[in-house]
């Protein structure tokens, strides 16, 4: 930026030397303490005033640091003026104005000299044309460049301190935060939290990838920050821990401004408090998935009839049960089977994973498998019916309407909870006793800071178990207060939970997929059965490990994709679906 204010010429004097000004301030600061713009370009004009020069104009860089001659654009218009031979002086208030970096500014006087230009410098009083003043002009900018390398560390000493007291935050917060630089704390932002609760119910209940949550979000018109959400964006806002309230930061050395995989040391790390936006169980929860969705089967298309796939363990050996097929029959079919992985492994792979031989698993026939687990499934969320032949199967609700279980698992966990507040005090207690050490003799301070690191990690260990534990204490209380408002919701909507037992019935393995995994809490386990004489039936058996949850997410889903039927709350009977805040809530406890 160029300022000009040029002064009427002298008649007198025609062969008045040409001047001009150069005047800059890289901060409100400076403008305070007698530096601003105006104080400086009074100076100059006086000092023009009182050689009888002729200032043609004045060239100014105005909030901008003087650490870099190519980030002033006055400065670079001003040395291509000089180029151009427009003016014969250069007159400054000061050298710190003209540049801290003593390379740079050597060259600028350089280049200055060489265009048969004079510099001037109020405060200095040098002349800059003889050896001494260049000798002067080094001296000082390398004292300048000195002076500025020691208030950067200073003001970056400062800023960590303030970093580490949770004064002052680095950066941005995570999507979903904001910094409230008055009341210095982190807040939530509500349109944005409200959004990531979003994109947890969608991957979490409804199974839907990264891809699909942001094809969704952006048809919606829904952004983050400046850009659309995608796979990466979406990844590390669902494995980022700030969410439940974890957030450690400063942990990675730099290289300059690229970050390393190395780790700083453990007493550098700064916990920073977040306020959380879901339990440490529902976050969990992600993260399984998460895990989960890395082992799952690549060869969809091959596989995509048996929907089971992906949630079979083998419980003779713990293995995954894959999908396999027999021989095509004439007409192109072939039957479908489940077995267990290491039930066909080759002897090399044997070998190689040191298995002393292959599990006993037998295939299992994949229609009665997947029409086990449906019908299990349904009968929790169905007041009874027919199964495919035609034999009446009652209503499971009632079994579940326990509130004694709900009591004895809070009073489990309230023990430890108690257990652990106790081992936190001893803690801290010890933590205060290693402050004591500092007064000592014969103190070391190597080991004392290993001692207190080992102590700050075992508090931090503690501390997170126990808010786990009151977090899933608040979740079962709340679990028991909604069971009868579950129930009753079910009862009220007795047909509609009939009519759209038919239309799941007839969904596509992939809907019944999304649909089996949304309401199944972990691994169906499939074991040996043993067969008397004469008996007939599976030599295998399902094992009543696995929990279901009523998961409103996937039918709301279901319904808007047309592929059954909403349910009308207008119609006879019909109670709204209960809140289940927090995310599914668990038919048969937590």
């Amino acid at each position: 930026m160029t300022d000009r204010s040029s002064q009427a010429p002298d008649a007198r004097t025609v062969d008045r030397k040409k001047a001009v000004g150069y005047i800059r301030v890289s901060s409100p600061s400076q403008a305070r303490e007698g530096e601003s713009l105006a104080t400086q370009r009074d100076a100059i004009e006086a000092f023009c005033r009182s050689r009888g020069w002729d200032l043609t104009g004045i060239y100014a860089d105005e909030g901008i640091s003087g650490a870099s001659t190519t980030k002033r654009p006055g400065l670079l218009e001003l040395l291509a003026a000089a180029r151009d031979g427009k003016f014969e002086c250069l007159v400054i208030h000061r050298l710190s104005r003209f540049g801290r970096n003593a390379r740079e500014l050597l060259n600028n006087v350089s280049e200055l000299d060489q265009n048969g230009v004079k510099l001037v410098s109020l405060k200095e009083s040098i002349d800059f044309s003889n050896s001494y003043g260049r000798f002067m002009v080094t001296m000082l900018a390398a004292v300048a460049e000195l002076e500025r390398e020691i208030i950067r560390e200073q003001m970056s000493e400062n800023k960590m301190a303030r970093w580490k007291d949770n004064r002052a935050f680095v950066g941005k917060p995570p999507f979903g935060y904001r910094w409230n630089k008055a009341s210095q704390k982190i807040e939530i932002d509500p349109k944005e939290a409200e959004i990531y609760r979003r994109i947890v119910s969608m991957y979490l209940d409804e199974g839907m990838t990264y891809r699909d949550i942001g094809i969704r979000l952006k048809e919606e018109g829904i952004r983050c920050k400046r850009s659309v959400f995608q796979g990466g964006t979406l990844l590390y806002i669902l494995k980022n821990p700030a969410y439940y309230g974890h957030y450690v930061v400063n942990q990675y050395q730099y290289e300059g401004s690229k970050r390393t995989k190395e780790l700083k040391p453990a007493q550098e790390h700064i916990s920073f408090p977040f306020p959380p936006l879901i339990s440490k169980i529902r976050w969990d929860a992600i993260q399984a998935k998460a895990e989960s969705n890395k082992v799952k089967g690549k060869r969809i298309t091959a596989a995509r009839d048996y929907w089971l796939r992906d949630i079979l363990v083998c419980g003779e050996c713990g293995a995954v049960i894959k999908p396999s097929h027999g021989s095509y029959r004439k007409d192109g079919t072939f039957p479908r089977y489940y077995t267990c992985y290491w039930s066909q492994a080759s002897e090399k792979e044997l070998r190689m994973h040191r298995k002393a031989r292959r599990c006993g698993m037998a295939y299992i026939k994949a229609e009665e498998l997947e029409e086990m687990v449906w019908h299990d499934i349904i009968k929790y969320i169905s007041i009874g019916g027919f199964d495919s032949k035609w034999e009446y199967y009652p209503s499971k609700i009632e079994e579940l309407i326990d509130s004694a279980r709900y009591d004895r698992q809070i009073a489990e966990l309230e023990e430890q909870s108690a257990n652990l507040a106790m081992e936190l005090r001893k803690k801290e207690k010890v933590k205060a006793r290693l402050f004591s050490l500092l007064e000592a003799d014969d103190f070391y301070q190597e080991e004392f800071h290993a001692k207190l690191r080992e102590n700050d990690e075992g508090i931090a260990r503690v501390s997170a178990r126990l808010l786990e534990i009151q977090d899933r204490i608040a979740t079962l209380i709340e679990a028991k207060n909604n069971e009868h408002e579950f129930v009753e919701f079910v009862r009220g909507n007795s047909d509609w939970l009939r009519s759209i037992r038919n239309e799941l019935f007839h969904l596509s393995p992939d809907d019944k997929k999304r649909f089996v995994e949304s309401l199944v809490d972990g691994k169906i386990r499939v074991s040996m059965g043993l067969l008397e004489e004469g008996q007939e039936g599976p030599e295998w058996f399902m094992e009543e490990t696995y929990r279901l949850s009523f998961n409103q997410a996937i039918f709301e889903r279901l319904a808007s994709e047309g592929k059954i039927s909403g349910l009308d709350l207008n119609g006879p009977q019909r109670h709204a679906a209960p809140q289940l805040r927090g995310g599914p809530r668990d038919l048969q406890g937590i």
